[in-house]
């Protein structure tokens, strides 16, 4: 079949389809009804004389055909967001669609101030944010539905093709709600905190290894972390109504007042510096909004 049957609206629909794997959410997703959306599915499965889906009692399963058709449509759809963007800034009326992965920190406490900056300079661009854990987004970078990635990074290996801006260290703090046992010690150390649970973020692996590092310089047991989320708002309310330690950046210090919280006073207590960078394609630097957006994340 001639590629040029594979029209934007055509990849759409099948690319919700896959990530979905259920024809009413993929509709909703894309604003079609379900019998319309079923229609434009079997007219590409006839198109290409393969069959894409199979219906499943829990919903639709990908063929491996569909599975190398969303990787390519993936890979066109980021080709062609980037190329409009790249396109726009030869003129004055910069315009197209930039996606955004922020880590959980980073969307919660500076990602706001750099997006209002960012629309305020290029108020044709729209951003698309999401936010996860390090590891997750540059998955996703990788596969081209970001297009670059900002959060906590140590020797983490970069995507093929990327490179990284690293931001000064920032150093991080046990933080516990304000009646909290801790509150009452005039010092506080590794050992004292590892006899609370603590709260981590989802499959933060940076911060899960620098804690395991610490706590085996200082022969202490790993903290038992019974709870773990990518929300940030989440973290900072149950550590206001519970016994659990959570480790905070230092700016973060004004927030975590508002829930309530306490940052534990020690002169001897050494916590780890949160290493953060954003990561982009070189390339892509010079299109304006992205190199914009690079320049204002480091600067935060």
């Amino acid at each position: 079949m001639p590629i040029r049957y594979l029209d934007d609206r055509c990849l759409s629909n099948f690319v919700a389809t896959y990530e979905t794997k259920n024809l009413k959410h993929a509709a909703d997703a894309v604003g079609m009804t379900q019998p319309a959306m079923s229609k434009s599915l079997s007219r590409l499965e006839d198109d290409i004389g393969i069959r894409l889906f199979e219906r499943k009692n829990r919903g639709l399963e990908p063929t491996l055909a569909a599975r190398e058709l969303y990787e390519c449509a993936i890979k066109i759809e980021a080709q062609t967001r980037q190329s409009l963007l790249r396109m726009s800034s030869f003129d004055q009326g910069l315009s197209g669609n930039i996606r955004i992965g922020a880590g959980p920190m980073w969307s919660w406490l500076r990602m706001p101030r750099v997006l209002h900056q960012m629309l305020a300079d290029f108020p044709n661009v729209t951003v698309d944010l999401m936010t996860a854990p390090m590891k997750l987004l540059l998955d996703e970078l990788d596969a081209g539905r970001i297009d670059l990635a900002v959060g906590e990074i140590a020797d983490t290996q970069l995507p093929n093709g990327f490179k990284d801006r690293r931001f000064a260290p920032v150093r991080q703090w046990p933080y516990v709600r304000s009646d909290h046992p801790l509150t009452l010690k005039p010092s506080v150390s590794l050992a004292d905190l590892v006899d609370f649970p603590w709260m981590g973020f989802f499959n933060n692996k940076v911060f899960a290894a620098s804690v395991a590092e610490a706590c085996a310089a200082e022969g202490v047991a790993l903290p038992r972390i019974p709870m773990r989320s990518g929300s940030m708002a989440t973290i900072l309310s149950l550590a206001s109504m519970s016994d659990n330690v959570v480790v905070l950046p230092d700016d973060f210090g004004p927030t975590a007042e508002k829930f309530g919280l306490f940052r534990i006073p020690s002169n001897s207590l050494e916590m780890w510096d949160l290493d953060s960078a954003v990561v982009y394609k070189p390339e892509e630097y010079n299109n304006g909004p992205i190199g914009h957006l690079v320049d204002l994340m480091s600067n935060p």
